[in-house]
C-alpha cells in the first residue's frame, strides 16, 4: 500500500445542501500530489432552487458558511464532506443560458470511499506524508501491530506527498473502534517526533483505513510552505528513532507533559533566526513550564504573603520619607504590584531542576552559553532586534542550536532515544546521546 499516489479525478453526481435547501449537482474530485483535495462544481443555473446558495455562501461577519456535499461516482466510489465552503461565486448571464454560477469551492474534510482492489483481513491506516523522506523503510512493532514508515529521498519538492507511515494489525481486532482510536493516536504521536527528526511538521493531509473489501480515505487540508529544513537525523537511517516514537507512546520513560507541543515548536518553519531561536525557546520554555509546576514557587503561600506584606509597608514607607509621593504618586502602588514577582522561581532555575529530573546530559553546555542564549531572545522579544549597529555581537544561529540542543536532548530523554542524531552545536555532526566519554 502506497500513500504518496495522488488519487485521479472521478466524475460525481450527487446534492449541494444546506439546512432544508438541496439542489443536485455535478463534480469532480481528485487529489493532488500535495494531498490536498481538488473539487470542482459544475455550472448551475440561477433559479429559485438554487438560490439559497447565492444569498448563504457569504454573511458578515466572521462565521464560514459551510455546505453539505456528496456524491457518487462510477465503481460505488462516493464522496461525503459537510465541511464545503465557497472562495467565490461568479454570477454570469448569457442570452442563451440566461443566469448561472461559476464556483471556486473548497473544503476541510471529506471522507471519500471506494472498493479495495484486494481484500484486507486485518485493519490498516495509512497516514500520507508531505516532506518526509526515509530510506530504507524503517520499521517497528506494538501491542496495536505493525509498524511501517518510508519516503521517497529523490522527491526534490517538499510540497508534496512524499511519504508515509502505516500500522497494520496483527489480526481482526475484537473492539475495532476501540482500535481505530488508538491508531489514529499513535500514528499522530509518531508523526510529531518524525517531524522533530525530520526537522519539520510534517503534512498528514490524508489518512486511509483499509478493512476487508473497504477503503475509506479521510482527506483534510493540514499541508505547509516549506523553508529549507534542519533535521536532527539524516533521511537514510532512521530506524533508531522510529522505533523509539513507537515505544515512547506506550512505555515513556517517564511521564511527560504536553511534550506533543514541544516537538511542534522545535520543528516550525521558520526563516529568519531570530524566529529559529523564538521557536526554540518556546518549546523549552513549554517542557519547563508544562514539567515544573510543583516547583515554581519559592515559598509557601502563607510565609510569602507575610513576606510581600512587609516588602509593601517598606516600599510605601520608603515612597514615603523621599517625598515621591507628590513627584509619582503611583509610584508605590506600581513597585508594589512586582513584588508577585519574587514567588516565581527563574526559567534558568526550573530549567536547572528539569535537567536533573529527567537525567539529561549536557556535556559542551555551559551555563554561560546558556545565559548568553537567553539574553538574546529577551532582547528579540523585548526589543524587536539582537544585532546593534556599531556592536560586535556572537552570531545569532549560535545561540539557536545550544537551544536546540538542549531541547534535543529533552526529547531524547524524554522518549527514550539512544544512538546518533545529526547536531549542530559547534558545528554540523555525527554524535551520540547519551554524548559518549571521550
Amino acid at each position: 500500500m502506497n500513500g504518496t499516489t495522488p488519487i485521479e479525478p472521478y466524475h460525481f453526481k450527487g446534492s449541494l445542501r444546506l439546512g432544508e435547501n438541496s439542489v443536485a449537482v455535478s463534480f469532480q474530485a481528485h487529489v493532488d500530489r500535495r494531498g490536498e483535495l481538488i473539487i470542482k462544481l459544475e455550472e448551475l443555473p440561477l433559479t429559485e432552487e438554487t438560490r439559497f446558495i447565492l444569498t448563504e455562501w457569504h454573511r458578515e461577519g466572521s462565521q464560514i458558511t459551510y455546505f453539505n456535499l456528496s456524491g457518487e461516482a462510477t465503481d460505488h466510489v462516493t464522496l461525503d464532506t459537510d465541511r464545503l465552503y465557497f472562495n467565490s461565486i461568479g454570477p454570469h448571464s448569457d442570452s442563451e443560458r440566461g443566469a448561472y454560477f461559476v464556483f471556486d469551492a473548497d473544503c476541510e474534510l471529506a471522507t471519500l470511499r471506494r472498493k479495495a482492489t484486494s481484500p484486507s483481513p486485518a485493519p490498516v491506516y495509512l497516514l500520507a506524508l508531505q516532506a518526509f523522506q526515509c530510506f530504507p523503510q524503517a520499521t517497528a512493532t506494538c501491542p496495536l501491530g505493525e509498524l511501517v514508515a518510508g519516503g521517497d529521498v529523490r522527491e526534490t519538492d517538499l510540497q508534496n506527498v512524499t511519504g508515509y507511515i502505516q500500522i497494520r494489525a496483527r489480526e481482526r481486532p475484537a473492539d475495532l473502534a476501540q482500535w481505530r482510536a488508538d491508531a489514529k493516536r499513535l500514528l499522530d504521536h509518531v508523526r510529531r517526533v518524525m517531524s522533530f527528526a525530520s526537522g519539520a511538521n510534517l503534512g498528514d493531509p490524508s489518512l486511509t483505513f483499509f478493512f476487508d473489501d473497504d477503503v475509506e480515505i479521510a482527506v483534510q487540508p493540514r499541508t505547509y510552505h516549506r523553508a529549507s529544513l534542519i533535521p536532527s537525523f539524516p533521511v537514510v537511517g532512521r530506524d533508531d528513532i522510529f522505533s523509539a516514537a513507537v515505544t515512547s507512546f506506550f512505555a515513556p520513560p517517564f511521564e511527560v507533559k504536553n511534550l506533543w507541543m514541544a516537538l511542534e515548536w522545535i520543528a516550525m518553519e521558520a526563516t529568519y533566526n531570530e524566529v529559529h531561536l523564538v521557536n526554540a525557546m518556546t518549546a523549552l520554555e513549554n517542557l519547563v513550564s508544562s514539567n515544573t509546576r510543583d516547583s515554581r514557587q519559592l515559598l509557601d503561600d502563607a510565609l510569602f504573603a507575610r513576606l510581600k506584606s512587609t516588602l509593601a509597608a517598606a516600599v510605601k514607607d520608603f515612597a514615603e520619607k523621599n517625598d515621591f509621593q507628590a513627584l509619582h504618586p503611583t509610584l508605590a502602588d506600581e513597585m508594589t504590584t512586582k513584588l508577585a514577582e519574587l514567588q516565581r522561581r527563574s526559567l534558568r532555575r526550573k530549567l536547572d531542576i528539569l535537567l536533573a529530573r529527567w537525567s539529561v546530559p549536557m556535556e559542551g553546555i555551559t551555563k554561560a552559553m546558556i545565559r548568553g542564549a537567553f539574553n538574546a531572545r529577551n532582547e528579540i522579544i523585548h526589543e524587536g532586534r539582537y544585532y546593534v549597529e556599531g556592536e560586535t555581537r556572537p552570531e545569532l544561529w549560535g545561540h539557536y542550536c545550544i537551544i536546540r540542543e538542549i531541547v534535543t536532548r529533552m526529547i531524547f530523554s524524554a522518549i527514550g532515544f539512544k544512538g546518533r542524531y545529526i547536531s549542530h552545536l559547534g558545528g554540523y555532526h555525527q554524535a551520540s546521546y547519551p554524548p559518549q566519554e571521550g
